[in-house]
This record gives structure tokens, sequence and C-alpha cells, in this order.
């Protein structure tokens, strides 16, 4: 994969499910805060992505969880945190994708409860990708409906398993819910659609492959300036969206590529 004449290959870590057996190469949250307690109650999902060696590898939606009250919410996402190994390494679920300002009152009391120990009990939201755009609504929902439609090879980039709940309020919404509809109208596609949307945009299961350097046959002062420019940026990370995450967990066992 080549973004930008720069070579993206996928990072050298990725997870089994120890009950499902299903791998993959990295995991998020998505987070839609309550709108109805009886019609619009707040979402939470964890996504999965596949463990492929596709440039556009499938991801599964491995759990749901729906809750009326935003304290019920932030407590079964604290249970999915350490379902899938958060209080065993906080490089998994630090972040879940949502509105980090509509409920962020409700959050910091929330995580303001909990013991200095027991910071494996806190939630931290941030905005997912495109979030300031006005539609951005939009992108989040076309991603779903395009991502559940089979490709020319019969193919879907998204699927939503055993989430039933879910399937109901994607099935439930009007055809032009995208066009027409607003982040607080859907938790449910907020939930889901904020985190697929970010992690196709920024594929943080992938890293930049260091190109190989030419040596060059006479003395060249600018082809020196260059190499320091470039060495900086590797030394600083700059290349990279984020640290490799390799980890033991107690829903996934990590194992390591050959």
């Amino acid at each position: 994969m080549e973004i930008t004449g720069e070579r993206r290959i996928p990072k050298p870590a990725y997870y089994r499910h120890k009950i499902t057996g299903h791998e993959y190469c990295y995991l998020a949250g998505g987070i839609g805060w309550p709108r109805d307690p009886r019609d619009k109650p707040g979402f939470a999902v964890v996504v999965g992505v596949d463990k492929a060696t596709d440039e556009k590898p499938p991801m599964y939606v491995i759990e749901e969880a729906e809750s009326p009250s935003v304290n019920g919410l932030l407590k079964m996402c604290v249970a999915l945190q350490k379902k899938y190994g958060y209080e065993e390494c906080p490089d998994l679920f630090r972040i879940w994708y949502g509105d980090n300002e509509r409920a962020d009152t409700f959050v910091n009391l929330f995580n303001q409860k909990v013991k200095p120990t027991k910071k494996s009990d806190t939630v931290h939201v941030v905005a997912p990708h495109d979030f300031e755009k006005k539609n951005a609504f939009e992108r989040y929902a076309s991603q779903i409906w395009n991502g559940l439609n089979r490709d020319p090879a019969g193919k879907k980039r998204l699927c939503l398993g055993d989430c039933t709940r879910l399937r109901n309020h994607i099935l439930s919404a009007p055809l032009d819910a995208a066009t027409k509809g607003t982040i607080e109208e859907y938790p449910a596609i907020v939930a889901l659609g904020g985190v697929v949307h970010t992690l196709m945009m920024l594929m943080p299961w992938t890293q930049f492959l260091k190109p190989e350097r030419t040596i060059p046959t006479v003395h060249d002062p600018l082809n020196e300036l260059q190499e320091d420019h470039e060495r900086a940026l590797w030394e600083t990370g700059s290349h990279d969206y984020g640290e490799q995450e390799e980890y033991d967990n107690g829903g996934l066992v990590r194992t390591c590529l050959t």
C-alpha cells in the first residue's frame, strides 16, 4: 500500500480472540450518546480489523452495548475495556471515538469517582476523524452503507456479526438519514460510523516502511542535508500514526508475526 509515494505495511502484531479464534490487527471502540431513553438510547460498539493481507481488510463489529443513560453506557464501556485487555495493558482501548463535548460533564464526573488505583475504570472519549466537518454525520453513515454493500468480488468491508440491536437501528433509519439526520439523532449509527470512518482514514494498524537510501558516488552537500532531515523525521517518529501496540490481554492473545 502506498500513500503520497510512501509504502505502508501492517504492524508486526495481531490479536487472537480466545473464544472465536478470529485474528485482528487492530481494535477500537465507538460511542454515541443517548437521545431518547426509549427510542434512541446510547450505544457503544467494539470493532476489530481483520488480520488480512488485503489493502482494505474487512472490519467486524464484535461487541455492542446499549443504555438509556450516559452513566449506564459508561459503565458498559468500562466492562468492555476490561474484557478486551485494558486492565492488563492500557494501550488497548485507551480511547472511545465519539462526541467529546456533548457529554463531557457526565464523563468527567464519572471519571472523578474512580479511585487512583483503578485507572482502568475511567473512560476517555475523543472526536472521530472529520468530526469538525459540517457533513460529519453524512460521512459516517455513508461509510456504514458502503461497507455493508458487497464489492464486485462479492466481499463486504463491514460485517455486523451477531449484533442484532445495531442491525435493527441501521435498518430502521430512513433512506435519507445520511443527508438529513444529525449526530444527536442516531446514536448507534454515530457510534459505528465514527469509529469505522476513523479506521478507514487513518489505518492505525499500519506503519510506513522505511525506504532504502541511495549512496551518492560523489560528495553532495544537498544530499547530506536531505539525509539528515529524513533521519530526524524517523528518529522523532513523525512518519507514523502511533506506537506499535504489542501486548497480551484478557480477551485476546497476541501473536507475533514471523
